[in-house]
């Protein structure tokens, strides 16, 4: 990682000293990248002295936190086990995200394969609500989503994992102590979690 820390990408000097740079394939990627990490580096660079002489304290604080995550990136953190322990939804601030795939590895292994193919999708939602948030205070960032609702619900729906998600804690206690009311239940919820969403957004 002393090429990260010498382009002061220091989360990711921090992940390559303690993965061997990903057990070498993150190392491999960047060999191709590097032109483009040091370019954005110097751009980076430029434009916060820029703004540091030309923006208010608040407006130049918005801009240094809200970096925008970069698909490449959020596939090599992505890359197992960093991936199974939700490397990738920590690098995109999905906090909560991360530390259910730390405890759950990755949802059994089943959420991270889903995350593999939706990954663009998760990104572009990031990069979005990232600068929302730092644009208005009111950002509401409750509101559910549909393809979230059914990662949950395989496999660990069964205790009842999307239905805490879509805030309905009693169905997922209930879950929990009768395996998705025998599994049933849990069979039906994957016709009915499309309008457990919708009703979910109301409330908000």
């Amino acid at each position: 990682g002393f090429h990260h820390y010498y382009l002061r990408r220091w989360t990711w000097g921090i992940a390559y000293t303690f993965s061997i740079g990903f057990f070498g394939i993150g190392w491999l990627i960047d060999g191709c990248r590097m032109p483009s990490l040091v370019a954005k580096c110097n751009a980076k660079a430029s434009v916060q002295e820029a703004i540091t002489n030309a923006l208010p304290f608040r407006s130049m604080t918005a801009f240094v936190m809200h970096r925008r995550t970069r698909l490449s990136s959020a596939y090599v953190m992505s890359i197992p086990p960093l991936g199974l322990f939700g490397g990738h939804h920590y690098l995109m601030k999905n906090t909560k995200w991360g530390l259910l795939y730390t405890f759950t590895l990755g949802l059994l292994g089943c959420g991270w394969i889903a995350d593999l193919f939706r990954m663009p999708v998760l990104v572009t939602r990031a990069n979005t609500e990232n600068k929302l948030r730092m644009e208005s205070s009111r950002w509401n960032e409750a509101h559910c989503l549909l393809n979230h609702a059914y990662v949950l619900w395989f496999p660990l729906g069964i205790f009842g994992f999307h239905h805490f998600y879509l805030g309905r804690h009693s169905w997922g206690v209930t879950y929990i102590f009768t395996l998705g009311c025998f599994g049933i239940g849990w069979l039906i919820d994957a016709c009915r979690i499309p309008s457990f969403v919708e009703e979910a957004n109301k409330k908000i």
